[in-house]
């Protein structure tokens, strides 16, 4: 198996704020089987300050979390996905990542970067 992953501007909004912030994800990457998905997202304004996180959306599904990385550097990971996922940040750089070893069919789907819930979010979808 395969994955692609083809990118689109997509709305994810949660809450209201008064400015956007744009992330934005790469445009493809393919995954083998039992390979590792690395997935990294550029933030417009500094990452220092806020959570920013990683969501899934399977076919037919809602959206679902998969962890983030706060302030301090300090990770939180929903229980499907503990142990299973990384998530990091370059502050410098102004990005964070998600790193998903061995890869299968099943974790096929949708995966948004974001930023904290009360914020209203342009971001690239990654679908894999």
């Amino acid at each position: 198996y395969m994955w692609e992953n083809r990118s689109c501007m997509t709305p994810f909004i949660k809450g209201v704020l008064s400015q956007a912030v744009t992330l934005d994800q790469p445009g493809s990457i393919v995954v083998k089987p039992s390979e590792t998905l690395k997935i990294s997202c550029k933030v417009s304004e500094s990452i220092t300050y806020n959570d920013w996180a990683w969501l899934r959306q399977k076919t037919g599904s809602g959206l679902e979390n998969i962890g983030y990385i706060n302030s301090i550097d300090k990770t939180y990971y929903a229980p499907a996905f503990q142990g299973k996922v990384t998530v990091t940040r370059d502050t410098s750089k102004k990005e964070f990542y998600l790193k998903m070893p061995n890869m299968r069919n099943y974790d096929s789907g949708k995966y948004y970067c974001a930023r904290d819930v009360h914020t209203v979010i342009t971001g690239k979808q990654g679908s894999l």
